[in-house]
């Protein structure tokens, strides 16, 4: 390594080491703040919904919210938008392969064959009857300002926008500042509700055995009769 590789290193060090000691423990709370209720599911599914088949899935959701954190305290926040998008891949592939103890077999030596996002959504729509018109009465009353999240955070992920392609830049550059990481946290808000309404009207027929803190942010949303007819 050269000294002008060494001295690109050192400075992403002084680089990194500035953003964490100037932001400290700050984005681990809001990350934690910001998956409150998506963790009460994952603890929900995992104890009440679960068949024990795929639970490995839950556990990398879980591991996908710790990166998030990690990534920002360091200032990382494409790697920690790679994570945030990875939960909704996790989770609803979970959906899936709990149901599927055959297929979840199988695909651990098949990765090709792994199901995309689009076919699992096909999948709820096509099995539950109820999920869609569940789904769209979260959806009209939704506090995120993005329908699906999950398509904008593929424009970063492929690069399919000049506005979220990398760029050629010094190693310290890598580093988010206030703003990039400000959003990543506004973003991990947003799927945590897409993800909090996908499970709620996937599993909305087990609304009495629902968290009380999962029934409290359906109710805050919905109105009586709306409620009515999300349970029924």
């Amino acid at each position: 390594m050269s000294a002008a590789d060494d001295q690109m290193v050192n400075d992403l060090l002084v680089a990194v080491t500035l953003h964490a000691s100037s932001h400290k423990g700050a984005y681990l709370e809001q990350v934690t703040a910001a998956t409150h209720t998506f963790r009460i599911w994952l603890s929900f599914l995992r104890a009440t919904i679960s068949t024990h088949i795929a639970d490995a899935m839950l556990d990398a959701t879980q591991a996908t919210i710790i990166e998030v954190a990690g990534c920002l305290s360091l200032g990382l926040v494409r790697p920690a938008i790679f994570s945030i998008r990875t939960q909704i891949e996790l989770l609803l592939a979970w959906v899936y392969f709990n149901d599927h103890p055959v297929e979840w077999r199988h695909i651990q030596g098949h990765l090709r064959d792994y199901p995309m996002r689009a076919r699992l959504l096909q999948y709820m729509n096509n099995n539950n009857e109820r999920f869609q018109p569940r789904f769209q009465m979260l959806l009209r009353k939704r506090t995120r300002r993005t329908e699906d999240p999950y398509g904008l955070l593929s424009v970063h992920v492929h690069s399919s926008s000049t506005f979220a392609s990398p760029q050629v830049v010094p190693l310290p550059a890598l580093i988010g500042g206030a703003t990039a990481c400000s959003e990543c946290i506004e973003m991990q808000v947003e799927v945590g509700e897409y993800l909090n309404d996908t499970m709620g009207a996937w599993y909305a027929d087990r609304w009495v055995d629902f968290p009380p803190e999962v029934r409290a942010a359906v109710q805050a949303r919905l109105s009586a009769p709306e409620l009515k007819e999300f349970c029924s």
